[in-house]
């Protein structure tokens, strides 16, 4: 109860400090970015999100669902979780990659380099990467690296935005993705110790004393649900944004 307790006030200060950086964030990025640069930021926030739940397909659901009783080891309980959303990323860069990246010049209206692009690719991979091992730590009760990760994920990029402002003064849209795989990784390392140290404990309820362990049919069907869910929240607003784009401009936008 005493763990339990403590971690409750962890999670209450992480909240309360995330709140205050986000909105502390928000004038200072008004000021530093460009008013199209801050659009697109909102844009680049919004789209990557919605990305990362369709790839992730709901096995981050599944992965906190199953995580005590799913009869295999931690780390091969990851690799099974992770196996359908990597294959999902890799389809993604695909069609995101194809010569003319249609998709993407539609999505930001610019040309983006190919380095970019391939940031962007990375942002997306280090974000659903970044569930998972925040998730780990959200399980085994670690409130200090769930919370610090989480304060880094949403808002360290904000320091490597200020930083690229003091050395080149103009802020483009490709200096801003950066940032976001930067404090995405960082927030990946936070956590990732955190799952080392439980790769090899084997998780079984005493519900399941008999070893069985969880198929990828329940895993679908438990996270899918929660994937179509997600997917149709953030896809809205993406959608919105891009009518507002396209009827009024980037300054309105």
């Amino acid at each position: 109860m005493n763990k339990t307790a403590k971690n409750s006030v962890v999670y209450l200060c992480g909240t309360i400090i995330m709140a205050i950086l986000g909105f502390a964030s928000t004038m200072l990025l008004t000021r530093i970015l460009s008013t199209q640069v801050y659009a697109m930021y909102g844009l680049l926030s919004t789209f990557c999100t919605a990305v990362t739940m369709l790839i992730s397909f709901g096995y981050d659901s599944s992965y906190t669902r199953f995580y005590y009783n799913h009869g295999y080891t931690q780390k091969k309980f990851m690799m099974k979780c992770l196996k359908v959303p990597l294959i999902l990323f890799i389809i993604f860069s695909v069609i995101v990659l194809e010569p003319s990246h249609s998709l993407i010049n539609y999505i930001f209206e610019s040309n983006l380099s190919i380095f970019a692009i391939f940031i962007l690719l990375c942002y997306i991979l280090f974000f659903f990467l970044q569930r998972f091992t925040q998730m780990t730590a959200r399980m085994e009760e670690r409130a200090i690296n769930y919370i610090v990760s989480n304060l880094i994920a949403k808002s360290g990029f904000i320091v490597f935005i200020f930083i690229s402002y003091v050395l080149w003064k103009n802020v483009t849209f490709e200096i801003v993705i950066l940032p976001f795989a930067l404090s995405s990784l960082i927030a990946i390392l936070i956590n990732i110790l955190v799952f080392v140290k439980v790769a090899n404990h084997v998780s079984l309820s005493e519900i399941d004393s008999k070893g069985n362990t969880v198929s990828d049919r329940e895993l679908i069907q438990y996270g899918f649900p929660y994937m179509i869910n997600d997917v149709l929240i953030l896809v809205i607003p993406v959608i919105e944004k891009l009518i507002i784009r396209d009827l009024a401009g980037w300054n309105i936008l």
